[in-house]
């Protein structure tokens, strides 16, 4: 064999041939068919794993519901029992702004006060308005009432204790002296 034979040979057997396949794309699939009865029971099979899962779906929703709702409450309980040991520290304020009588130990106190209860504010958490507003049971406990004819019947007259709200629910009533 020559070189020129063996190198063409050599070359050949290195580079299998490709097989195009070619399709063609107009041909339509083959559809078979199956007797009605058949049919019948693939439709009811298959209606039954739809119906499946419309219930896995809705137990689902209500899963996922049901997290949200204790993933709230569980917030909600969080915040009332953090408002049950920092209130009674912020009440102390308003003690020491009744003591204190230096301008500028007074001036501290209450812009701590403030600086407080506006964090607070961004917890949803705000202090109920009381003195000079009407008294109204569903945010106001009225400890005393008193005869005073400079104030409208119902006015509050004096905060004993602040109430608050968090996110719009009552977590502490206002004690209040009401004039009547």
């Amino acid at each position: 064999m020559s070189k020129e034979h063996e190198q063409k040979h050599s070359s050949e057997k290195q580079e299998p041939k490709k097989k195009v396949h070619t399709e063609d794309s107009t041909k339509q699939p083959e559809v078979q068919t199956v007797p009605l009865q058949q049919y019948e029971e693939l439709k009811k099979q298959a209606d039954m794993y739809l119906n499946t899962a419309k219930y896995v779906q809705a137990d689902f929703d209500n899963y996922k519901r049901h997290n949200q709702n204790s993933y709230k409450e569980g917030l909600e309980e969080g915040v009332k029992r953090a408002c049950e040991v920092i209130l009674p520290a912020l009440d102390n304020f308003k003690k020491a702004e009744k003591v204190v009588h230096e301008k500028n130990c007074l001036e501290g106190i209450k812009m701590i006060e403030q600086t407080i209860l506006t964090e607070l504010e961004k917890l949803k958490i705000k202090r109920i308005p009381a003195i000079g507003k009407k008294f109204d049971p569903s945010l106001h406990n009225a400890i005393a009432l008193i005869e005073d004819k400079s104030h409208a019947s119902d006015t509050i007259v004096e905060e004993v204790q602040s109430g608050y709200t968090y996110d719009g629910k009552v977590i502490r009533y206002s004690q209040v002296v009401v004039a009547k």
